[in-house]
């Protein structure tokens, strides 16, 4: 960025955000600012834009359907296990296998984990 829009931009923040941190956060965002070669509060800056806000009832939502798939891939693989001698119990063998790379892939997606 040209020096003159930097000036410009440093003028332009009049506005203060007064934080409370414990001495351990503070000591941890002043380490972190440090090793990426900058000041702690152009660090904290950097980083507004990063932040993703999840609602919690959506999230208790999620959560709740998670846990309800759960419950019905453990009833069905327990009528599978109950049932092995039956063709039937092998097909909903296969659909588990599926069901649960279905809900493994959900789970990624909406929690960002692999």
């Amino acid at each position: 960025m040209p020096e003159n829009s930097q000036d410009d931009e440093r003028r332009a923040r009049t506005a203060r955000l007064h934080l409370r941190l414990s001495e351990a956060e503070l000591s941890a965002v002043k380490a972190k600012a440090g090793a990426a070669g900058m000041p702690a509060s152009e660090f904290v800056r950097s980083h507004l834009n990063r932040v993703n806000i999840r609602s919690l009832d959506a999230e208790r939502e999620r959560l709740r359907l998670l846990r309800s798939i759960g419950v019905n891939l453990n009833q069905l693989a327990r009528w599978a296990n109950t049932h092995k001698a039956r063709i039937e119990a092998v097909e909903v063998v296969a659909h588990l296998a599926d069901v649960e790379r279905t809900v493994r892939a959900f789970a990624a997606e909406l929690f960002g984990e692999e």
